[in-house]
């Protein structure tokens, strides 16, 4: 358990429950909402301790094989979000192969998430996640303009909201000092996939900056 929670970077979690569940072959469990009071307050995490490729979780539709060993999250009004750490899924793996290859050192997988229409990310600011150093979001829409990352400009305590785009990447510093740096994502009514990933502190030096031919 203390594994599992601690990307939160809490100094005394606390677990208010703990159930262990077992799931026979060929049954299920009915389509429901998790809708008491306290699911806002609190993070729900699964870890799947032995699985199958045959069995999924259905959100809004959407149909996913949780991993095994892995920490998958149900956050309030959020899809299923693993936080790999050092253990990425076979489906990231090759992503995170790539991403090293392209900037030239070790990418450390942050998170999964999936946004099913009219989820949220609350306001947040990594401080405590452990994960100090530059950040990179890979987004995928089914729909650009109908989702948005936002953050609060540490300089100006304005926020902005960048709507989001098809395969954009969101980079951000996180330093764990002020000003912080708080963000969120809204999904109104898309769909919505992204992937983070730590990157070295000189990517820049490996992507082209410019304006596109005719563009």
């Amino acid at each position: 358990m203390a594994q599992a929670s601690a990307c939160y970077g809490y100094a005394e979690p606390v677990y208010p429950k703990a159930m262990l569940a077992r799931l026979a072959a060929g049954h299920g469990i009915d389509p429901h909402v998790d809708a008491g009071p306290a699911n806002p307050l609190a993070h729900k995490v699964h870890v799947p301790l032995a699985t199958n490729p045959r069995a999924t979780l259905t959100v809004a539709g959407a149909a996913f094989h949780l991993h095994a060993g892995c920490a998958w999250e149900h956050e309030w009004r959020i899809g299923p979000t693993c936080y790999y750490m050092d253990h990425p899924s076979p489906r990231i793996a090759p992503l995170r192969r790539s991403m090293a290859r392209f900037f030239g050192g070790e990418c450390r997988c942050l998170a999964d998430q999936f946004y099913p229409p009219g989820a949220f990310r609350r306001w947040h600011t990594d401080r405590w996640s452990g994960y100090l150093g530059w950040e990179v979001f890979l987004v995928e829409v089914a729909q650009a303009g109908r989702s948005s990352f936002r953050y609060v400009d540490p300089r100006t305590g304005e926020m902005v909201v960048v709507p989001d785009r098809n395969d954009v990447a969101y980079f951000f510093r996180v330093t764990g000092e002020e000003p912080l740096f708080w963000h969120g994502v809204l999904c109104e009514d898309t769909f919505r996939w992204s992937q983070g990933f730590q990157v070295p502190r000189d990517w820049r030096s490996r992507i082209r900056f410019g304006t596109p031919e005719g563009a």
